[in-house]
């Protein structure tokens, strides 16, 4: 064999077969880029935030106040002991994931609520009792 001859024995399929893939993917990333970015009319998952701190024994604010609607619940656990939250009302009854969870945690949840008076409070071990509820308020 002699030398430079050796070049020649790669196939040319596969290398036509790359040069194609290549002007493709050219071409459909160049399409995908000139298209004009998509605007979604969907409304937001939720409407407005509240966020609570949940400390021994307390949970502050202790009477937050929102509009009806799609509201998401945030709980920091901003204690020393594990904690939850828990809300009840008008035909609702919704709560954090974990039914305990640890300080320097948050969880949250979302939950539809119409204009009325809502009870939350942490339903670990009689925190309740010793403090740790309060009331939000939705508006129409």
């Amino acid at each position: 064999m002699r030398p430079g001859r050796a070049w020649r024995r790669i196939p040319i399929a596969p290398l036509g077969l790359i040069a194609s893939l290549a002007i493709l993917v050219g071409a459909c990333s160049a399409a995908v880029s000139s298209a004009p970015p998509s605007v979604s009319s969907a409304p937001s998952v939720a409407a407005e935030t509240v966020t609570l701190s949940l400390t021994e024994y307390k949970v502050d604010p202790a009477a937050p106040t929102v509009k009806a609607g799609v509201v998401m619940i945030e709980a920091k656990n901003a204690g020393t002991i594990s904690h939850a939250l828990l809300l009840t009302g008008a035909s609702v009854t919704a709560q954090t994931p974990d039914f305990s969870y640890q300080p320097g945690t948050a969880e949250s949840f979302t939950v539809a609520l119409a204009p009325g008076t809502y009870t939350f409070f942490c339903p670990v071990d009689g925190h309740a009792g010793l403090g740790m509820k309060g009331t939000l308020t939705v508006t129409p």
